[in-house]
């Protein structure tokens, strides 16, 4: 059965304006989704794959939806609910834009560079050290 995972992935993680746990979220969506975009996870197994409580992925879930990335069709009290990624919609999101802060030397002669967001979408952002391998 073929999968949705890495497109999904990569897009989430490239658009603009999605917190860390919307990114991480919409991944393992991704990952457990048909080739449709389709998912019947459950939130306890999103949750341990997010390493976020569930009340946090619910609130995850909820702006997710409300932005359109994803229809969520409730199935009942103690069913997974059916979860459609709209991966059209997420591919015409802008992407982010990187800037380089800076970068370093290391002990073994390879390079690191610092990048962060111009504008992060939430407080928590943290900036992002990349080591390139050669």
């Amino acid at each position: 059965m073929k999968h949705r995972g890495l497109e999904v992935l990569v897009l989430a993680y490239t658009v603009d304006h999605l917190s860390d746990l919307e990114r991480a979220t919409l991944a393992v969506l991704g990952r457990h989704a048909d080739a449709q975009g389709r998912t019947f996870i459950s939130q306890a197994l999103m949750s341990a794959r997010t390493s976020q409580s569930v009340r946090s992925l619910q609130r995850a879930l909820r702006r997710l939806e409300t932005r359109g990335l994803i229809h969520v069709e409730r199935q009942g009290q103690h069913r997974p609910n059916r979860i459609t990624l709209d991966v059209d919609r997420l591919r015409s999101l802008p992407e982010a834009e990187v800037v380089q802060t800076g970068h370093a030397d290391r002990s073994d002669g390879s390079q690191t560079r610092q990048i962060e967001h111009p504008d992060p979408p939430n407080r928590t952002s943290r900036p992002v050290t990349v080591t390139p391998y050669l």
